[in-house]
């Protein structure tokens, strides 16, 4: 199966370079024969992508430690989740799921859009088959996850123990399929550029295109800080760390891109290179995660890679400045809206953004705000600390245990809470001593917060030390920590009702008949 799955990559570059050349030379040509087969090209290297996919994911699935990546990120005792999460938890296994999430998007694109942009289809299929031959080239040669060991081992070393958390199955396959998104808009508004046809057809498809980013971004970003607001040590809930900078920017250019290509009136200019901006930003972005020029807490997935995203986003940038150019003049002009009046679910789309923005404005703005407290606990010792409400509350050792869970000997420090006298429930914080299958420590602790959540102010408990005599804790008060949560699950909601609503309302597509293909 291993075999399999290496040349299944290597028939995937093969076949989407073919495709994006075909593409090219069809488009050239005039011969549609050629854009169809480039096509289906690239929904081949799609197909062989996901068998590659299945592959690793196997190898990880049964501990099949002849191959390298499944020796580095999969182990007998780490639990089955952790070891799909070892997927995208190594830079050739996430760099291997960001291109099938690129050709699989790619694919949905061409099949979505085949009638709509048949006047434009040798451009859109000939970048989304560059694209992804660029990207499975980036895998098998900077990383090639079926690489082999030279030697059998009785057990891997599995996903790094900080990355073990249930955050991790969802934060990082949720940016990389919002990054992938990004490929589709650009690269119909390239073909849309190339024909000078900034339309209804082109209008939908980027609308559409912009708000499924938008949506897998937010979502990502939402659920990466909901795991460093449980992670000591990762800023809080956001660390400006270059790889976050990096994917917020993007996420950025997206929100103003749609207000602005949704206004009856919009500047094809503006229109043009927020649509155009967005995917060059998300590599620029990958180049940041997986070069090694910053330091950060994402440097799990550095690898040889930052070096060909660095020059894909100068190529992509190069393509788009050199679009806008030709067409300046042109660009010049206002971009005519078909005026249609704003639906109902459109309208209440755009209010929950709004209130969802505002709350993640207002949780920020007040989140220095928050209190902390070193408290020493003997082994039934009590600590009383005042929130930012002025109210007392007190917190009661239950004395430290140790155990061994799955991978981990854990040190838990359970404490009784209560307000005001008036016994509230219960926190525990835990260290995490990771051990490998024969019990010999493999990393330093890792502690794991506890909290208790409520709709103003969340509590947290972090463990520092513990011994037999009693423990050492940091206790924090986070004021309206639950508006970031509740907020960016109602822009994302608002995502999907504006990306429902614009689907029911797009332009009816051509018959196929009339259409023409793009010359060079």
């Amino acid at each position: 199966m291993n075999a399999i799955g290496q040349w299944a990559l290597w028939l995937a570059l093969f076949a989407s370079a073919l495709g994006g050349w075909a593409a090219i030379a069809g488009g050239a040509l005039r011969k549609r024969g050629g854009v169809r087969a480039g096509a289906w090209a690239v929904h081949l290297a799609t197909v062989l992508l996901a068998v590659s996919f299945a592959a690793l994911g196997r190898a990880l699935w049964q501990s099949d430690f002849t191959v390298r990546y499944a020796a580095s990120f999969s182990s007998l005792i780490v639990p089955r989740a952790y070891q799909v999460g070892g997927l995208w938890g190594g830079p050739a296994g996430s760099l291997l799921v960001w291109t099938l999430c690129t050709a699989l998007f790619a694919s949905i694109a061409l099949i979505v859009h085949r009638r709509s942009h048949q006047d434009r289809w040798s451009v859109v299929v000939a970048v989304a088959g560059a694209v992804v031959a660029v990207l499975a080239a980036a895998t098998v040669f900077a990383g090639d996850p079926f690489a082999r060991l030279a030697a059998a081992i009785h057990d891997g070393r599995g996903l790094d123990p900080v990355l073990q958390s249930a955050w991790m199955l969802l934060h990082p396959p949720l940016l990389l399929a919002g990054t992938a998104a990004t490929l589709p808009l650009f690269a119909v508004t390239a073909a849309a550029l190339w024909q000078g046809k900034l339309d209804d057809a082109w209008r939908s498809a980027a609308r559409g295109w912009a708000f499924v980013s938008w949506i897998l971004i937010v979502s990502g970003v939402v659920v990466g800080m909901r795991w460093a607001y449980t992670e000591p040590g990762w800023g809080g809930y956001w660390g400006w760390d270059p790889v976050e900078v990096a994917g917020a920017i993007p996420l950025v250019v997206l929100g103003v891109f749609v207000h602005v290509v949704g206004r009856e009136r919009a500047s094809r200019f503006e229109s043009a290179t927020l649509a155009l901006a967005p995917f060059p930003l998300t590599l620029a972005g990958a180049w940041a995660a997986r070069g090694d020029t910053f330091r950060t807490v994402h440097g799990f997935v550095q690898s040889d890679a930052g070096v060909a995203f660095a020059v894909i986003a100068a190529a992509a940038t190069g393509v788009a400045v050199t679009l806008v150019w030709r067409r300046r003049a042109w660009l010049q002009e206002a971009l005519e809206v078909r005026a249609a009046p704003r639906g109902v679910v459109a309208s209440f789309a755009a209010k929950l953004s709004h209130a969802g923005i505002l709350l993640f404005a207002v949780a920020s703005a007040v989140m220095p705000l928050r209190r902390e407290y070193t408290a020493a606990l003997t082994t039934s010792g009590s600590y009383t600390a005042r929130d930012l409400f002025g109210r007392p509350w007190t917190f009661t050792s239950q004395g430290a245990s140790r155990y061994a869970h799955n991978n981990f000997y854990i040190s838990a420090l359970p404490l009784s809470v209560s307000r005001g006298g008036r016994r509230v429930g219960m926190i525990t914080t835990e260290e995490r001593q990771p051990f490998d299958v024969d019990e010999t420590d493999l990393a330093p602790p890792i502690v794991r917060v506890g909290s208790q959540a409520s709709l103003l102010q969340d509590v947290q408990v972090q463990l520092i030390a513990a011994n037999e005599t009693g423990a050492q804790v940091r206790i924090r008060f986070w004021p309206l920590a639950s508006f970031l949560w509740i907020g960016g699950g109602l822009v994302v909601l608002s995502g999907l009702l504006s990306l429902a609503s614009g689907a029911a309302g797009a332009p009816p597509e051509p018959d196929e008949s009339a259409g023409v293909i793009a010359a060079a």
